[in-house]
């Protein structure tokens, strides 16, 4: 009710909750609002071991939101569920395959009005995003699987309570410690992205005072980009 009435002052609400020492502590739903995960009208389950096993559990994450409320496009690396325990919440979910066509930088998608972005010169293969795309109206009581490395954005079409748990896809090796929201990428994957951002500086570098034309530059980061396409599927 008191988030309800903040609505006049606030254009857009949003709480993604925390563990209980936000510095060591990962969010634990049924830890931390102990008595709203048992209540009667609330309850999801006795604990989140009904999705995975407890070991592999990484998280339990309260979420809420005001009406229409957009997240940004972004991809998890851990396989999750979604609860939805109060309002619909409209979710646009894309293929792997079309992480090229949604113009990451990071872990999140440069695409922040999907709308417009059909219509912006700067996100030319967004196009085929979108048709790829499945959108899917998740309903109070429904949940929705999403699987690790598949992107996808959010909105709650009205005030929105939910519940996201997250459990280790890889094993353990794999994840950074200290990464307490679980959204950091693999270990080497993003030791490969760093490799790739150095490869690229190294084409925008001067030589002698000169650098490579634009032309260059693009063709060079194209060609880059298709030559790691091509080893890959090789290996296949």
């Amino acid at each position: 009710e008191q988030a309800i009435n903040w609505k006049d002052q606030y254009q857009h609400l949003y709480l993604r909750a925390v563990g209980k020492n936000f510095r060591k502590d990962r969010a634990d739903f049924w830890k931390d609002y102990s008595e709203l995960a048992h209540h009667p009208g609330f309850q999801l389950a006795d604990n989140p071991n009904v999705i995975c096993e407890k070991e592999k559990t990484f998280s339990s994450v309260l979420r809420i939101a005001s009406p229409k409320l957009q997240l940004w496009t972004h991809y998890d690396v851990m396989d999750n569920v979604l609860f939805q325990k109060i309002g619909h919440k409209r979710l646009l979910v894309f293929h792997p395959d079309d992480v090229d066509a949604l113009y990451f930088h990071g872990p999140t998608s440069r695409v922040i009005d999907l709308d417009a972005a059909l219509h912006d010169e700067r996100f030319p293969l967004f196009k085929r995003a979108m048709k790829n795309a499945s959108e899917i109206i998740l309903r109070p009581g429904e949940a929705l699987f999403i699987p690790a490395l598949w992107p996808h954005n959010a909105m709650a079409e009205e005030f929105s309570v939910a519940v996201n748990i997250f459990w280790k896809t890889l094993p353990e090796s794999f994840y950074w410690k200290k990464d307490l929201y679980g959204n950091r990428d693999p270990r080497q994957a993003e030791e490969s992205m760093k490799l790739l951002q150095e490869s690229y500086n190294v084409l925008r570098a001067a030589q002698n005072g000169e650098s490579l034309p634009e032309e260059f530059i693009r063709f060079y980061a194209i060609k880059g980009a298709a030559q790691y396409r091509c080893e890959h599927m090789d290996n296949d």
